[in-house]
């Protein structure tokens, strides 16, 4: 996470700056780099899920290769299937919880940006 963090706050600096300079310029960089995010977000989301429907469709696979290859040692990566199976879930499961994150970032930067045009319309 503080890798995030870091990136985040060095996005904000930048929008800062800009703001100094331009308030219009603002706005829409502000509202592109949240459609930006949105849309990455949901493509990691939607990957990650179909990804997931494919690697328990493989796991089944692999589990009925490796009962009728008691001989074989079955590495993925350098691990046995076990540990994969314990690792592979639990890293696609972190990419679709952390897109949600991320889209709800995007929404909320979307959602103040759009505050303050009223906010500037109504002064």
């Amino acid at each position: 996470m503080p890798w995030h963090r870091s990136k985040v706050e060095k996005m904000k600096d930048k929008v800062i700056s800009i703001e100094l300079i331009e308030p219009n310029v603002t706005k829409l960089t502000i509202n592109r780099i949240a459609n930006d995010l949105n849309n990455h977000a949901n493509y990691i989301l939607i990957n990650s899920q179909v990804i997931l429907d494919i690697w328990e469709d493989a796991t089944r696979l692999l589990k009925i290769f490796q009962k009728n290859n008691p001989d074989k040692v079955l590495l993925l990566h350098g691990l046995s299937l076990k540990e994969v199976n314990d690792i592979v879930p639990e890293m696609l499961e972190a990419n679709i919880i952390g897109s949600g994150r991320v889209s709800e970032i995007a929404n909320l930067i979307k959602t103040t940006n759009s505050y303050r045009k009223y906010y500037e319309k109504s002064s």
